[in-house]
Parts: structure tokens; C-alpha cells; sequence
């Protein structure tokens, strides 16, 4: 530093060096000195001269620093002269010393504990080695110096791969500090292989320069323990299999004993035939069932070694029918030396039958192409004959079926080629379109080629069913002539292993049905029209009676006459509205007499001009046959003719009403009608004296209804029908 040659500003030296040990002196005293300084000096009131004077000595000469000792502290001065003063800057050099006498000490304490740890410690400056400690040299075989000193570490190596892995780890370890263990293979200073696991660190020596620090463990003979080791286990585990492979073995081996012998008693006591001959057809082996055929059709005992040539002899004399065949077989047989089967028939004269079997030789023929060995085996296939047979016979009698069937029968593939037909449908193709249908062709639409409906229809209808679905449709022919044909058509598709294959149609000649149809619709139209005239004229004649004797009563003074009139003429209207809402429905012989009760209700109040009376119904909407219909409109037209006359008197001052109720109940209709009125004398009621109640009481009976009569003094009357539906 250098400190400018001016006159000396104490309070600015105080200020720029307060934090650094610095003070001022001239040849007589101290000028300025900071705290830092007093206290590396241990300056006192007493010792204050005698360290100016140790100062201005040292510091009087050319060099601008030295260094001295005082207080037993080693004192380090860096000073520069301005004028007749010094500036002086002070370092205690004392806590250095201490410090790298400590290092010093720490490193050779490191140095005792790197040689004597239980691992190697190699250091080394980019892979040549500088430092090996005690078990390291072990593991590089040499305790040399000149040897190892500045050694290339790899060349320890001798795996070119790993060789490569080391350059990198190198150089990796000065960038990241610390890299994690690897197993190296390496051949020491002795030749001698050996297997480390290597740990590298960055470590900086006593000068702070970096070096490599390898922690080196020898693994060699762990990990020939170890693969020793696995070596037992394999070797256990290889006897355990073994073991259990000679177990597994001779578990296989008795279960083929015991399936060989189930195969031998099998073969022996199947109804197959079976026997095996040398290739000269000498019979080696045979079974039970082949010993039984010979003695039942050839009267031969085998007992092995006959040759089938020379038994053959003996079989033509026994059945001389089927010698031709034998000797045709053996002798192709023992030409071709391949599989070979044939068909015989024998006459079993104990079932007086014949019976056919199918006989089959197969050759052995070994890796050098000699035929060793034929395998033969046969059964009895007469069964399958017979039921050929029947099958034969049972397609025979469906064709007849189908042929001579009176509606129309077809099938077609997926190519929509026919591939079976009837006669009858092949009359009506050959009538409709004018060709024949052949069986494997395409069918043209002859005549109706141009009929763009028909085609669309048969096309849509066909790819349904080759798409699963059933189809019934319709089709409309109308010939040259005028004559309409109408088909009831139906398509199926025909299933094969979970496939469509073809499609079945199935047709019927429907126009006479539908001309029957028309002819029924026709008559029920007119029926129709008929029974509404009827009705309308019924209503029309009701109305007549009721308009007469509506001039009689107006021309009867007699009132009770009038009143005997006018209930007739209700009971006239009652059945003429019943007529009138029958003509006025489709329907000409039901009807729901759930409106035409109100109806009524309200003509009967209208025709006694009484608007005082309240009318509260619950009724359902019940269907009922005309025959039911009139007698239950009478009954309520008696019964309200009955309450408006009798019920409420003149004096009856409490409001009049009248509950009606139609409901069904299981298998019956209730009836109720009731009023709130003073009531009937129950003597009346068990007399039934009024001619309204007559009435009544002979309509329930022709509907077969149970009636009941309820009556109380000031209570009101109701009357309460259960009439049966069935």
C-alpha cells in the first residue's frame, strides 16, 4: 500500500485503517496507533517507550518490512517512510506459526492413521500414484517406492473395459469430489490377480493441491467365498433338482407302466380289433377281440406266429364270398407298404346276419426306410351301415314330403344360387317369370325383371336373413291377364357350425285367403249398417211411443192416469236411449253405460221438472252387452221415478239428494241408488205392492241379480243390485 507524502491528518488514518493492526511513529514517539495494534503489542504506560524504540530500530532502514519479536510473540512490520514519520502495519505472525505447526501435526496424525487403516489409501495426481500406505502396498505387491512412485494406475489394469471406465473416473473425480465404489480386476506388481472394489475421493495436500484419494479394499477372496458359496447353492439346489427330476422320472415311469398296462388290458379287451405282424406279415401280437373273429368267421385259433399268408387258405375255404377281396388286399398291401383300409362283409350265422367291418394296416417303417412292423386294427361298422341306411331312407320319405308339399319350398346360398327345390315351387317360378329354375344358378325375375318394388323387397328381406333374421313378408304379382297372386312368404337362414350358409324360403299362396278376407270385410260392413239402421229405427219407434203418449197425457185429465202415462213414457225413453248411444257407436252390441246413466238420470229429473234435487254418482266406466244394458237402465229409471215421487214429501225441508254407484266387484257389477229421503214402511218393502219396485224386482230376476232393500224412517231408502258378468 502506498500512502501518499503529505502533512499526516491523524482523524483520516483512523478512519481508513480502523480494522487493520497500524501505527504512526517518528524518531520521539508513537504518534497513532489503533486498537488492533495496542493488542498485538500489549503496549502499556510502561513498556510504551521501550516498544517505540524496538519500533524506530527496525523500522529506521531501507526495507519496507521486517520482522521482530516482542512480548515472546513473533511480530511481522510492513512500513513506509513519509517525511519524518513511519506508517507501520502490523501482523501477528505468532497464530500462523501455531496453525501450520498444527497442520503439520494433524497431517502427520493423518499420515499414522492412513497407513495403518484396515483398507488401502493410494493418492494419486491424475493416475500417477504419489502416495500408498500400508495395506495398499499389499495390495499392489510392492513396498518399493522407486517402484510405485509415479506409477500409471492403469496399468494395473488388464480388462480393456475397465481400462476405459478408469480414464473417466479420472477425470470425473476432480469435477464431482466423490464418486461411488466400483469392482476393478487388476494384476499387481507381482503378476498376481486379484478383484478390488475402489472408492475415489478429491483430497488437497499440505501445499492445498488437489490430489485423488483411492480407497482401495482387496475382494478377492470374498468374493471367492461368495462364488464359492453360489457354487454350493447351485450345487445343492442342482442335486435337489436332480432329486427331484429322479422322482418326477420314476413317478413318470410308473404312471406309464400303469398306462401301459390299462393300454395293453384296453386294447386286449376292446371290441376293436387288434394285431400286429413282422413285415412279412407274420402275426406277432394280437388281442381278444381279432382271437374271436377269426374262430367266429374263419374257424381259425390263433396262437401267434401264423403268417396271414398261409392262414389265408384256410379263411377262403370257411367263406369262399370274400377270398377275391383278401387276396386283392395282402397284395397290396405288402406292394405299396402304406396305409391301407378296406371294407369286408361276413355272415354271422349265429344272428343269421351279415356283419361289415372295416379293416385298416399301417406300416412301421424305421429312420433307414425298412418296413419292420404292420399295425392293424378293425371294427365293426355295420351299425353305421344301417344307419346310412336309415338315413337314406328317412331323406327319401322328406323329399317325397317336400316334392308332393302344397306350398312352395326353395333354398339358397350365399352366392343366392338354388340350391334345392320343389316341384310346386318350380311350377310357380316357370308361371311368374316364365323359365325353369336349375339348381345352382342365379334365379332371374323374368317377366318382373323391371318390377323395381318386387326386386328392392326380395333384396332387402334376403340380406336380413343372411344377416340372422327371420323374415315374413308379402309379395304382389298382377299378371298380364288381370289376376293378382299374393305369397306369404318367410325366410330362414340355415345355420353350420355357428355360420349362415343358405337361406330357406318357405311360401304360401294367400290370394283366396285375402279375396275371403275382403269378401268377411264386406259382410261385416253391411252387417254394420244394418245394425245401426236397426237401432235408429228401434230409437225412432221408442220416440213415436214416447211423443204419443206424451198427446195422451196431455190430453188426460185424469192425474193419476197422467202420472201412470208419464212413468211409461220413461221407462220408453229409458230403452230409447239406450238404442240411441248404440247406433251412435261402432259398436252395435256394447256399450258404457257410464255416460248414458247420467244421461238418463237427467232426462227423468227434466221430464218431473224437478231441479231441486242434488245428484252425486260414482260410477265406472263399465262395458256392458245390450242385453245387460236395457234392464239395468230401467231398474235405475223405476228407482229415481220411485224416489222423486215417494222420497221427499212437500215438507221435507232438509236438501234432497240422491247417491248413485256403479262399481265392479270380482266377478259382478254393485249397483246402488240411494236417497236421503223419510223412507218406505219396510211392511211395503217385503210386499213389494208398488208397481215400481214390481219392475224392478222382474228385471234383477231376467239378469240374474240379487237385490236387497234398505229403508229406515227419516234415513232414506237404498236399493243395492249385485248383478254376475258371467
Amino acid at each position: 500500500m502506498s500512502i501518499p507524502n503529505k502533512p499526516i491528518n491523524i482523524q483520516e488514518f483512523k478512519n481508513v485503517f480502523k480494522d487493520i493492526p497500524f501505527l504512526i511513529l517518528n524518531k520521539k514517539e508513537i504518534v497513532f496507533i489503533n486498537s488492533k495494534a495496542k493488542k498485538i503489542l500489549c503496549i502499556t504506560n510502561k513498556n510504551k517507550e521501550e516498544i517505540h524504540s524496538l519500533l524506530y530500530n527496525n523500522v529506521n532502514k531501507k526495507k519496507h518490512e521486517t520482522k521482530i519479536t516482542c512480548n515472546n510473540k513473533e511480530i511481522k512490520l510492513i512500513y513506509q517512510k513519509n517525511k519524518d514519520h513511519y506508517f507501520v502495519f502490523i501482523e501477528d505472525l505468532t497464530k500462523q506459526k501455531e496453525q501450520e505447526k498444527n497442520i503439520k501435526t494433524q497431517l502427520k496424525l493423518f499420515n499414522d492413521i492412513f497407513e495403518n487403516l484396515p483398507v488401502g489409501i493410494l493418492l494419486h495426481d491424475y493416475g500417477k500414484l504419489k502416495y500408498v500406505n500400508k495395506e495398499g502396498k499389499r495390495i499392489i505387491g510392492t513396498s518399493d517406492k522407486k517402484k510405485y512412485y509415479n506409477f500409471n494406475l492403469l496399468n494395473f489394469l488388464y480388462i480393456d473395459k475397465e481400462k476405459q471406465k478408469a480414464i473417466n473416473r479420472i477425470k470425473k473425480v476432480y469435477v464431482e469430489k466423490k464418486l461411488p465404489p466400483i469392482i476393478y480386476h487388476i494384476k499387481d506388481f507381482k503378476n498376481k490377480e486379484k478383484i478390488i472394489e475402489l472408492t475415489a475421493l478429491l483430497f488437497f495436500d499440505e501445499k492445498n493441491q488437489p490430489l485423488s484419494l483411492l480407497i482401495v479394499q482387496d475382494k478377492t477372496e470374498e468374493l471367492k467365498k461368495q462364488q464359492l458359496e453360489i457354487e454350493t447353492q447351485l450345487k445343492i439346489q442342482e442335486n435337489k433338482l436332480l432329486k427331484k427330476q429322479n422322482e418326477e422320472k420314476e413317478k413318470l415311469l410308473q404312471e406309464l407302466k400303469s398306462t401301459h398296462n390299462q393300454l395293453i388290458n384296453t386294447i386286449n379287451y376292446s371290441d376293436y380289433l387288434f394285431w400286429i405282424t413282422d413285415n412279412k406279415l407274420n402275426i406277432q401280437l394280437f388281442n381278444q377281440a381279432f382271437k374271436d373273429y377269426c374262430l367266429r368267421y374263419y374257424n381259425v385259433k390263433l396262437k401267434g406266429g401264423e403268417n396271414t399268408l398261409d392262414l389265408q387258405k384256410i379263411m377262403n375255404e370257411q367263406e369262399p364270398s370274400t377270398a377275391t377281396t383278401r387276396q386283392r388286399v395282402l397284395k397290396e398291401i405288402l406292394q405299396t407298404k402304406s396305409d391301407y383300409s378296406y371294407e369286408i362283409s361276413h355272415f354271422d350265422k349265429t344272428l343269421k346276419k351279415t356283419r361289415i367291418y372295416k379293416i385298416t394296416f399301417k406300416p412301421y417303417i424305421d429312420e433307414s426306410n425298412t418296413l419292420q412292423n404292420f399295425y392293424c386294427f378293425g371294427h365293426e361298422i355295420t351299425e353305421k351301415y344301417e344307419f346310412l341306411q336309415q338315413i337314406e331312407s328317412q331323406a327319401l320319405k322328406l323329399n317325397t314330403i317336400i316334392q308332393h308339399s302344397p306350398i312352395y319350398l326353395w333354398s339358397l346360398n350365399q352366392n343366392y344360387e338354388l340350391v334345392l327345390f320343389n316341384n310346386k315351387y318350380e311350377n310357380l317360378i316357370e308361371f311368374l317369370y316364365g323359365e325353369k329354375p336349375v339348381v345352382g344358378k342365379k334365379l332371374t325375375r323374368g317377366k318382373f325383371e323391371k318390377n323395381k318394388d318386387l326386386i328392392e323387397t326380395l333384396n332387402y328381406h334376403y340380406e336380413k336373413a343372411f344377416n340372422g333374421s327371420n323374415e315374413n313378408f308379402k309379395l304382389n304379382y298382377e299378371l298380364e291377364n288381370g289376376q293378382k297372386i299374393t305369397l306369404d312368404v318367410n325366410l330362414f337362414p340355415i345355420v353350420v357350425n355357428n355360420q349362415i350358409k343358405e337361406i330357406a324360403g318357405i311360401a304360401t299362396d294367400i290370394t283366396a285367403e285375402i279375396e275371403k278376407q275382403n269378401q268377411l270385410q264386406t259382410l261385416l260392413y253391411e252387417n254394420e249398417v244394418l245394425m245401426k239402421e236397426i237401432h235408429h229405427r228401434i230409437k225412432n219407434n221408442l220416440q213415436v211411443i214416447s211423443s204419443m203418449l206424451n198427446l195422451q197425457i196431455q190430453n188426460e185429465e185424469n192425474t193419476q192416469i197422467q202420472n201412470v202415462l208419464k212413468d211409461t213414457q220413461n221407462r220408453v225413453y229409458s230403452m230409447a236411449i239406450i238404442h240411441q248411444t248404440l247406433y251412435q257407436n261402432k259398436n252395435y252390441s256394447t256399450i258404457n253405460v257410464s255416460a248414458t246413466i247420467l244421461f238418463l238420470i237427467q232426462n227423468i229429473l227434466y221430464s218431473f221438472n224437478r231441479t231441486d234435487i242434488e245428484i252425486e254418482s260414482d260410477i265406472e266406466e263399465i262395458i256392458l252387452d245390450v242385453n245387460m244394458a236395457i234392464p239395468i237402465a230401467l231398474i235405475i229409471n223405476e228407482a229415481i221415478t220411485n224416489v222423486l215421487k215417494y222420497a221427499f214429501p212437500e215438507n221435507f225441508t232438509m236438501s234432497k239428494k240422491v247417491f248413485i254407484q256403479l262399481k265392479r266387484k270380482d266377478f259382478s257389477i254393485e249397483l246402488s241408488i240411494k236417497d236421503n229421503g223419510i223412507g218406505i214402511d219396510k211392511k211395503m218393502i217385503q210386499q213389494l205392492s208398488n208397481v215400481g219396485f214390481s219392475i224392478i224386482k222382474a228385471l234383477a230376476e231376467q239378469i240374474n241379480a240379487q237385490l236387497f232393500i234398505y229403508s229406515e224412517k227419516n234415513q232414506g231408502t237404498e236399493i243395492k243390485l249385485l248383478i254376475p258378468l258371467l
